[in-house]
């Protein structure tokens, strides 16, 4: 019995020594509280409800505005300059910069349509968004925007879209790929890949996602078959079939330089 009470006794003790959570107040229920908790993103564009969750569909890419919003209170401990966003990855704080406080809390404009790199791709789509109030408590959320292909619109109301322009005339393209270098000593060092790219895009051009180009009219050189009198010989036998209508596509794949009078680069 004595061995029994012992027991009991110890038991009791332990009971009584376990420290019970209760509610905390203050910084500590601050740092208790889940990271993604201040942030909502809103898609005007498609007059979706604010989004939390981690990961959500939408119907298309034609965005032209994002809102994201610190709701309160979390809002007032944090001053403009500590938030900070990033779009697929790359930081989104120079389209993000119209930020005005509401009632809700402070709002964050994003203007996607202002930088091309930053409009919304089909797929997967990643925003993120990071605050830090006057503790130093850090907040963070990542929101998935799946993307799908439909369109929004945005024509004149009663006006049908024209329906796409057919090419009618003839393609002609040339594809030089030079990877093998005669006189390296000038630092023209060989290649790995140019070649086997000029190949690769030839062969695309004839399928039908690359035009359905005609073997006939394709002009293709590469390494030793490409040197600049067989190149100079060929374009001016081979370029002047094109007529008025007609497209031509040009592609070189080899060592290149800057133009000294303009921003592009010379193959």
């Amino acid at each position: 019995m004595l061995r029994v009470a012992l027991i009991i006794l110890c038991l009791s003790s332990l009971w009584l020594g376990i420290v019970w959570p209760r509610p905390n107040s203050g910084p500590i229920a601050a740092q208790q509280m889940p990271s993604r908790a201040p942030f909502s993103l809103e898609l005007p564009d498609i007059g979706t409800a604010p989004i939390t969750a981690v990961e959500t569909h939408i119907p298309t890419t034609e965005l032209r505005t994002m809102k994201l919003t610190v709701r309160q209170p979390f809002a007032d401990a944090i001053n403009y300059g500590k938030i900070y966003t990033a779009i697929n990855g790359e930081a989104a704080n120079t389209i993000c910069g119209n930020i005005r406080s509401s009632r809700v809390g402070k709002v964050i404009t994003c203007d996607l349509e202002s930088k091309p790199r930053f409009h919304f791709q089909t797929g997967k789509n990643v925003v993120e968004i990071s605050a830090i109030d006057h503790n130093n408590q850090s907040y963070y959320a990542s929101y998935v925007l799946i993307a799908g292909k439909e369109s929004i619109g945005g024509g004149t109301p009663g006006t049908e879209s024209s329906p796409p322009i057919k090419f009618s005339g003839r393609k002609f393209a040339v594809i030089i790929g030079v990877s093998q270098y005669e006189f390296r000593d000038a630092g023209l060092n060989n290649l790995q890949y140019a070649d086997s790219d000029a190949r690769s895009i030839s062969e695309f051009l004839l399928s039908p996602a690359g035009g359905a180009f005609k073997t006939s009219d394709i002009l293709y050189m590469e390494n030793g078959g490409a040197t600049t009198e067989v190149v100079r010989d060929a374009l001016m036998r081979f370029l002047p079939k094109a007529g008025p209508n007609d497209l031509v596509f040009i592609s070189i794949a080899s060592h290149g330089s800057p133009d000294p009078f303009t921003l592009f680069h010379l193959a």
